[in-house]
């Protein structure tokens, strides 16, 4: 490189001080013993002026920025799968104004058993026995209209046997012999062994007797 050339560079890099170290024209400085020119001191302040220029730059480069994340740009299916979605929403429910509904009774509840204590329903059966027995002798047919209500109300209650041995005996006091044997027979195959049972074969016993107009007349 010429000497005027990097004195040039000197100046540039280092203002007027590298003028100031510029060598005097050879008609004023005083001439050395060798005759040789200072050029290994402007070689010097151009290598310094070199360096400070790479150390400038490379400040002046930027450190290279972090990686961004990619950005995906949204596709015709995601948008649409997202208009599925809004429109797969359900839908708000009807409201109805407390006018709007129609007035319906309420059910009737199921009719109540009617509950009746036992020893109240024995004490019933026990009174209408005892009043049919005591008109057995007196009137038959009271005592048989009795029974058939204890038939009715208590048809098989805890006094059922005591009861058609009752009518048994009604039957043969009003002359029905045929229904006197019906009730008999029955009272005996249900009370097989039992005292209602004798009873019955007792009261039969009487009505199978000989009649008095099966004999012959005399004279």
């Amino acid at each position: 490189m010429p000497d005027e050339a990097r004195e040039r560079l000197a100046a540039r890099l280092f203002g007027p001080a590298s003028l100031a170290a510029r060598p005097a024209p050879e008609s004023t400085r005083p001439s050395t013993a060798s005759g040789l020119r200072p050029k290994p001191i402007i070689a010097a302040i151009i290598a310094v002026g070199f360096g400070f220029t790479a150390f400038v730059t490379e400040r002046a480069v930027p450190p290279p920025s972090a990686p961004t994340s990619p950005h995906f740009a949204t596709t015709p299916a995601a948008s649409a799968t997202a208009h599925t979605a809004h429109e797969e929403e359900p839908s708000p429910l009807p409201v109805f104004s407390i006018d709007e509904i129609p007035n319906v009774p309420p059910p009737r509840p199921p009719p109540t058993p009617k509950v009746v204590d036992a020893p109240d329903t024995l004490l019933r059966e026990i009174a209408l026995v005892d009043d049919a027995r005591s008109k057995l002798t007196t009137d038959p047919a009271r005592a048989l209209e009795i029974l058939e209500q204890h038939r009715r109300e208590h048809g098989r209650g805890q006094l059922a046997l005591e009861r058609d041995v009752l009518r048994l005996e009604a039957l043969v006091g009003l002359g029905r012999r045929d229904e006197a044997e019906r009730i008999g027979q029955s009272i005996q195959s249900r009370a097989k062994g039992t005292p209602y049972a004798e009873r019955a074969a007792s009261v039969l016993a009487r009505t199978r007797g000989p009649q008095p107009d099966a004999f012959p007349t005399t004279r």
